[in-house]
Formats: C-alpha cells, structure tokens, sequence
C-alpha cells in the first residue's frame, strides 16, 4: 500500500492531526464516513476539533463505538449486568444441579459472566477449553489447531492439575469445570430466546456473521481512530471492512516505544501496524523525544499528594488559566474526592471522568445502615419490629434524613436518648411527628417482610433525596445527586432483574445481595471534556492529548495494577488459548502511560514513597524506565511533612459581654444557681466551669445499654427514696427496718420496678429484664447494696426522716457594702435524717471510695485546692449541703443543733468499719477523726467559699485554665483545650 508523507508539529493533538487529515481528503464528505472511537471523550474531542477546522456549517460525521457496530451486526440488544447474573444463576443451577442461592452465586456468576465475555471477544473455541477435564488431557489430538507454545502452557497447567491426583480442592474445581461448558450453551441460548446478550455474544455473534456471510453496510466507510489493544472480533471487524476497502486506521503512536521491541508499551501498536497499516505516517515523527519538562516527586502519604496539588499545578501552567489543557490524571480512583477538596479556588470549569465506588458515598453509607435496622431488628409474631436504638439512632443522624425530614428526625433521637429506649418501634413515635417531613421517618421503622417491600421504600427515600439535592447548584451537591441517581438506577435494575428472571430470594439473602452488587459498582461521572480542567483516570486518557500533566499515585503496586480481573480459567490456560494475560495488561499500562507524555510539555509524576497498609512505597516500573531510558532529564525531590505540637497557647475567655450578662443570672435571684457539682468544677478549674455552665457545652447524649455506675446509682437512689417514702416526717425504728428486711421480695421487685425504669424506660417490660443477664445481675447488686444500708441504718436507729431526695435553695451573701452580693445556691439532698442529737446530710456514693481515700480529707483549705490529689469533691458537697441545713436548723429544733455530714459509700456497706462518717486528718496527731458535727468546721469552710465566689464574679478575673494538667485526663472538654494530645 502507497503511503502519503504528511508532516505534523509535535505539539499538535492526535485528534487534531487526524481532523486536518481526513478533512483533507475528504472536505464536506468527511460528514458521509462512521467514525469508531475508544472512548466518548476521544469522541467530544474530535468533534471540537472539526468545528475549528470548518468554515461553514456541515453534517458532523456519525459516530460510533465498538460495541454499537456489533450490536447493529447481530440484532441483538445488550442487557444490564444484573439481568444477566440472574439469567446466568438460573442456567447454572439447572446445568449443576445445585441448591445454591442467588446470593451466594453472585460473585461466582460476575466472574463466570467476564470469562465468557473474554472468551467470546477473543473467538476462543469455547468447546476444547471448557469441557470436562479428563478429556482435555488429549492435548495433541484435541488441541492440535493450537500452536507448540499454547500446547506446552496448556500441558503445563494439566502437570501441575490433574483430576487423577483428586483432592478436594481438584474435586470441587472439576465439578464446577464440567458445568461450564453446558452452563454457557444454555446461557447464550436463554438470552437469544429473550433477543438479549452480553456485550461479548455480540462482539462474538457479530463477527461470525462477518466470517460466515458477511454484512450489507451499503456505500458507509469507516474510520477506527485512536485504538490499541484489539480483540479478535475487533480484529475480525477490521479485516472485514479492510478487505472491502471500506476502513481507514489512525494510529495514535511514537516511534521510540514503536522501534524498540522491548518496550511494552508498543507491544499491540506494533501488530496494529503491520496488519491495519495507515494511509498517512510520517517515519521521522516522534514527539515524545522532544524538550519536556517532567518531574517525579515522592510524598509521604497519599492525602499530602492531593494537598500538593495547587502547587504543582501553579508549576505546570505558568501564567495560563487552568482549562483543558491541563489534566490531573489518578491512578488511583480513591483519592478523586481529596483531589476535588485540594483544587485551587480560582478554577472557573472542571470535569471530572472517571469511575468512583458507590461504596465511598453517602447513598451507601445509608443503604447500609437500613439493612443493618433491619437484620438486627427483633422480630415477634404478631408483635411491631424493635429495632435497636445504635441503628435507630445512625439511620435519624445520617445526613440524607436530616435533610428530608431534620425536625422529626431529630425529635426521635431526643426522644430515643431522653428515654434511653435500647430497642424501639415505630409505634413508639406519633404519626403526626413527620406529618410534615418531605419523608415519613416512621416507614423505616416499620416491618419489611420482603425484598420487594424494602426496594419500594428505599426507592421512595432516594427520591425523596434526590428531589432536595436538585435544589442545590454546589459543586457538593451535583455529586452528591450523581451518587443518589446511580444507586438508584442500580437499585431498580437489580429488582427488575430479579423480577423479571422470577427469582424469589429472602429477605436476609437480599439484603447481602444488594451489598455485593452495590459494593462492586463504581459511578461514571462524565462531564464535557472539550472544557475546564481535566480530572482524569488513566485509562481514560486514551486519544487525549494535554500540554500540562500532573499525575498522581504511581506508586508500582497502583501503576500498573497488579492484579487482574478474577477468573476460572487459570493463567496457562489464558496463554495457551490466546486469551490476555497480566503481560498484556501491563502492556496496555505502558502504552497509556508513554502515551500520555507525547506530546505533554510540563509533567508532574507523584507517588508515596511510604510503605504502609499493603503498599510497598514502591515507584512505578515506568517511572524507573522513564528516567533510565529516555531521552530527558527525569529529577526527582520529595516533600513530607511532620506533626509537631504547636507551642500551647493559654485560653482565656474575658467575663464581658454576654457572659457578663450570664454570670449576672446568678447573683440577687436571678433565674440561675451554682450547685455543689458547678461550685466543684470551677475550683478544679474556671475555664471547665465556662464551658459547662456559661457556654453549655455539653457531652453528646447517648443511650446506655451496659451496666454503668450512673445506671446503678439512679436504681439505687430511686430505690431507697422509694423505701423510705411511707416513713417521711415520721419515726423509723429499728423494728421497722427489720420488717423491711424479712419482706425480701417487696425489696426485689421494688428493684426491678426501678431497673425496668432506668434500663428500658418501661416498667411493663420487667419479665424482659429478668432475661437480660446483664440487669440481672444489676438486680442483684443493688438488692444486696439496699439490704445492706437498711442494715445499718437499723444499727443508726430511731431516727425521723426529715428529707428525701430534697430540693434545697439557699443566697449566699458575697461582698460588703455597695459591692454586696447575693448568690443562688441549689442542690438535691439524697437525705435527711433527724436524731436527738441533731440531723444527718447523707449522700450516697454508688462509686468506689478507693479504700476510703474518698472519705477523708487534709483540711478544709484542700477542698478549694487547685491540685487534684488534695481536693475531694464529695466531701466539699456534703459541706455545703451542712452550711445551708446548719443556717435552716430551726426548721426541726428551736436552736441550733449538730449537723453530720455524712457518705455511704454503699460499696463498703458490708465492712465491719462501715459507719459513713467523712474524716478530717488531726492538725498535731496522726490519722484522721470522724465529723460528728460540721459546725467548727464552717467559719473556715463558709470564708473560702466567699473567697470562691468573689473571684467568680469579679469580672476582672478572666476564665482560665487549671495549672494542674493530671486534673485534664478526665476533662471532657480537653480536647477543646489541647491537653489531651501527649507526645
């Protein structure tokens, strides 16, 4: 064939090349030919450059892909992937006379489905390959069409795996192996019945009909441009038209990967060349070899690579606006959602194509959340659903339905938490609450029996979803609407599949279905290439030509990838039978990668050089081969960077403003009062005190379904309160308490009244808490804590019961003169008792005393101590709680009587020692002397109180933090500070 010279700068596209070429020759006709393309985007291009190159308004020529001449050849129309599997699963169970479930198939029936389409683009004759496998053993009389070096691999593989040296593993694989081949047959013909196909039956179909009696394409001409790797009906296709002098070939190469045999990247162009050769070349071209400006950079981590980004794209731009002339290429498909958070502000257009998993979105994360509401939903006959409250609780919070119904949603979590609900219903919740949510939350928690009755109510929420995202013109939001409408489609598809293949599955079975086809879909995000800035996988860079290039995760385990598509047919047996193999995927790598820096002028290469979670830190073979190799210079630097604290910087908040006004609250009878466990917080440290009452910082709320010391204690508490109730304001004796004690049972199912109350909220539900080993046992512990304080209290005997649980206000006068003060004080007395020698503050302690530590203190200046070895914060609120009854002592005597503080640490009730006395450490002796009477102790006590709180309320005397850091290990609100972070 005669070749025509033409001659072409090295900076100019492929696409554009081929535009000027055919336009050349073919003017105004160029509109009559069929254009074929590897890609949409080459497509785009193409016709971008063909506008430019006219004058006057012309047809544009029809184009086309691969796959719609096939699908135009053989009359077939290619189905989803989902009807296909189910299609699949019904061949293959017949054909294997298996009971296995479409769930546990599905994985097994992708991998067998990309076999067949392998072995159908590559026109492998299926029948040798996938009979049984001890007639395989044949491989001269068999396989003889076959040549010397497939038979050897092919021999290879039946040494190694042979069906006479029978283990389990030879038995099950030759099990599978005998259903493959009638598994196949069937297959293809079921979906011809149904005139479907995968895309390989029509790649296959196609190209036999070509073989056999060929196909009336009228006076069409086609122009496959910008192709590399091709299968055999690629192939067939191609000969076809070739012979009918109907094809034109545009090779998109460079002769320094072409020349040299050894280079992988020529491995397929090489072949391409010889049999479809073009009619233009131009043997002195080669823009690779020109002056290029490429550099490889080594990060230590992969978010540090997108973080780099405006730097490197300030590099390779100069003063040009970033447009499509520039592309961010990502090996790694992972970090397209860093990359778009990285980019620099001033990008005025960007395209994104690529694929991105579903697995990494929203959509998912909520997909997965209802499946696990429901599989962990318990389920009684003829009784509502009860879901458990975490999964309750990640589905109200999950950001799709805040956004479709916020007020009702967050009206379920307060009230889920409030009442500390460990398992809830729909029926828990008023119908009217989401009355007004563009989503009925109640539905989600309602029963799904069926597959079909969860896909219905998940499609609703998606369209619930998708219409507020239609609403939001934000970068966010047109990703987020591609990920709803891409699980949506994907969604309806799986259904209609299974529909229309009449396979009925459970509920559960379902649900792991729907993760496994969800888990593998990765969304085609496809914009306008012909405009902005280019993000970019690598494969599909194909045809595309850039002046600016910055790519990032080569790292060699990324670049090329390593593995290849799963498969039943082992690697001798791909070899033997011509089918791809790693070698031929590593080749396609190369070629995209060489050909990207064609005709690229400024090259940014970026890997992580870290080795971590499976990945070597390795550079990619190419970027080795790059700079050992070529013609350019290829210097490489590395950039990292280190954590360091940062110099602690003190936080001060000025009591002004607003916290002035809130600080004012407390003081002359405002509507605010300090309690004992406030007044704690600010001696242990100001800055804690801000945060919790000033700025009302608090812990997130959340439901407790272990058995904690909070829990315990309210059961206790209510408990006693409950027990000592009949007897308020009246005498108790001893013989009263001993009659209490014989009634055990009147004990224990108090108890358990008040642990249904704490644990479930619902008393009803008291016979569910006796099979709950864990409050059972909480049961347990506090009958045994109860007995064993009315046991005391009985030695303690008579006394009157002057308070339970009792709110007491008291006003505190701080100051002198014009400068005088008052400040609201308000607590909860646990109880009051009054005796002939006066009355006890008892306040119980569920907690543990750390072997009376707790119950003893230095001095009374140690309880308003900064450090927190010395203060002891029960101590300091039985004291306060004395103060105030000591100034009330009237109320039960006409003078003033003893006042005792007193804990119950219940945990020591059983201790002979036991007697809930407080001890102060003697001033000239050792050890410690019980406080039979608060009364020496409150001058000193009552003047380091008002010192307290003049310095609270001097405004003057910022918010501070403690100088007492071991106090911040247990702060909640260290993190705020920074206290938290250790080196």
């Amino acid at each position: 064939m005669e070749f025509l010279e033409t001659s072409a700068t090295p900076d100019m596209p492929f696409l554009q090349r081929t535009v000027q070429s055919l336009f050349s020759r073919y003017g105004e006709q160029t509109g009559a030919l069929t254009l074929v393309f590897p890609s949409r985007r080459a497509r785009l291009y193409f016709s971008e450059y063909l506008s430019q190159q006219l004058s006057r308004p012309l047809w544009l020529p029809q184009c086309a892909g691969m796959g719609d001449i096939f699908s135009r050849i053989s009359g077939l129309t290619e189905a989803n992937r989902y009807r296909l599997i189910a299609e699949l699963y019904k061949c293959y169970k017949a054909c294997h006379k298996t009971d296995e479930t479409f769930e546990h198939f599905y994985f097994w029936g992708d991998v067998m489905l990309n076999d067949f389409e392998v072995l159908d683009k590559y026109l492998v004759q299926v029948d040798p390959l996938l009979k049984n496998l001890a007639a395989l053993k044949n491989i001269d009389s068999s396989l003889s069409f076959l040549s010397q070096e497939q038979r050897a691999a092919i021999q290879t593989f039946w040494q190694n795996f042979s069906p006479e040296k029978t283990g389990l593993l030879q038995a099950n694989f030759a099990s599978l192996w005998s259903a493959l081949l009638p598994t196949y047959s069937s297959f293809r013909q079921a979906l011809r019945q149904k005139n479907l196909a995968y895309q390989g039956m029509l790649y296959r179909d196609g190209a036999e009909i070509l073989l056999k009696s060929g196909f009336d394409f009228g006076a069409e001409k086609f122009a496959f441009i910008g192709f590399n790797a091709l299968n055999e009906c690629e192939k067939t296709l191609m000969r076809y038209l070739q012979k009918e002098q109907r094809a034109e070939f545009f090779w998109d190469y460079d002769r320094y990967y072409i020349n040299d045999r050894h280079q992988e990247a020529g491995l397929f162009m090489r072949q391409n060349l010889r049999e479809f050769p073009p009619l233009e070349v131009d043997e002195s071209y080669s823009p690779f070899s020109e002056k290029k400006d490429i550099q490889v950079i080594a990060t230590s981590s992969d978010v540090l690579q997108a973080k780099l980004l405006p730097k490197l794209l300030d590099e390779v731009r100069g003063n040009r606006p970033l447009d499509r002339r520039t592309a961010i290429v990502l090996a790694d498909e992972g970090l397209l959602i860093p990359t778009l958070y990285s980019l620099p502000p001033d990008i005025e257009m960007l395209n994104v194509t690529m694929g991105y998993p579903l697995s990494q979105t929203p959509i998912y994360s909520l997909i997965e959340i209802l499946i696990s509401l429901h599989k962990n939903a318990r389920v009684a006959e003829n009784q509502p659903p009860k879901f458990y409250h975490k999964d309750a609780l990640a589905l109200l919070q999950h950001q799709y339905i805040r956004m479709v119904a916020g007020k009702e949603a967050r009206a379920l979590c307060s009230k889920i938490i409030r009442q500390n609900r460990v398992y809830v219903s729909a029926g828990d919740f008023p119908e009217e609450a989401g009355s007004r949510s563009r989503f009925p939350v109640r539905q989600l928690l309602t029963k799904l029996s069926t597959p079909n009755a969860f896909t219905d109510m998940l499609g609703k929420l998606m369209a619930a979803v998708a219409a507020v995202e239609a609403k939001e013109d934000t970068f966010d939001g047109k990703l987020r609407r591609e990920y709803v409408a891409y699980a949506y489609k994907s969604l309806n598809q799986l259904a209609g599949a299974l529909r229309e293949s009449e396979i009925l599955l459970e509920t559960a079975d379902f649900f792991n279905l729907l993760r496994s086809a969800l888990r593998g879909i990765r969304i085609p995000f496809e914009g306008e290439p012909v405009a902005g800035l280019q993000v970019i996988g690598i494969l599909e860079t194909r045809a595309l030509d850039f002046e600016n290039v910055v790519a990032l995760s080569l790292n060699d385990d990324i670049f090329p990838r390593g593995e290849t598509e799963p498969s039943l047919i082992p690697y001798n047996l791909r070899r033997g039978f011509g089918l791809p193999t790693v070698e031929q995927h590593e080749a396609t790598y190369a070629y995209c990668f060489y050909r990207l820096l064609q005709r690229a002028r400024r090259v940014r290469l970026v890997y992580n050089s870290q080795s971590a979670d499976n990945r070597s830190g390795e550079v990619s073979r190419y970027l080795r081969q790059l700079a050992m190799e070529s013609p350019h210079d290829v210097p490489e630097r590395s950039i990292s960077y280190s954590v360091t604290r940062a110099p602690e910087k003190p936080i001060v908040v000025e009591k002004t403003g607003t916290v002035a006004d809130i600080l004012n609250e407390y003081l002359d009878g405002g509507e605010r009062a300090i309690s004992a466990s406030s007044l704690n917080s600010y001696i242990a440290c100001s800055l804690k005190f801000y945060f919790a009452q000033i700025a009302r910082l608090k812990e997130p709320e959340e439901v407790d379904e272990e058995v904690d010391g909070r829990m315990l204690g309210n059961i206790f508490h209510h408990a006693m309160q409950a027990i000592y109730a009949p007897y308020l304001d009246q005498s108790v004796s001893a013989a009263d308490i001993a009659s209490r004690l014989q009634n055990r049972q009147e004990i224990v199912e108090l108890v358990e009244k008040e642990t249904a109350r704490e644990a479930l909220n619902d008393e009803a539900e008291v016979a569910e808490i006796l099979r709950n080993g864990q409050l059972r046992l909480v049961k347990e512990v506090v009958v045994k804590y109860v007995e064993g304080t009315l046991r005391h209290d009985a030695q303690c005997a008579p006394f009157t019961v002057a308070g339970l649980e009792k709110k007491i206000e008291h006003k505190l006068q701080i100051g002198d003169g014009q400068a005088r003060r008052t400040v609201n004080f308000s607590g909860y007395i646990d109880r009051i008792d009054a005796t002939d020698g006066g009355i006890r503050i008892i306040d119980y302690k569920t907690g543990s005393s750390f072997n009376g530590k707790k119950e003893k203190f230095l001095s009374v200046e140690a309880l308003f101590s900064e450090k927190e070895e010395e203060r002891r914060p029960e101590i300091l609120q039985t004291l306060l709680y004395s103060s105030i009854m000591h100034e009330k002592g009237r109320v039960y005597s006409q003078q003033r009587v003893a006042v005792t503080p007193m804990l119950f640490f219940i945990r020591n009730v059983y201790r002979n020692d036991f007697d809930g006395s407080i001890k102060i450490k003697n001033e000239n002796e050792k050890g410690y002397s019980a406080v039979t009477d608060a009364a020496p102790l409150l001058p000193r006590f009552e003047a380091l109180l008002r010192a307290k709180l003049i310095g609270l309320f001097d405004y003057s005397q910022p918010f501070v933090q403690t100088g007492d850091a071991d106090a911040c290990e247990w702060c909640p609100y260290s993190e705020i500070c920074g206290r938290k972070i250790k080196f």
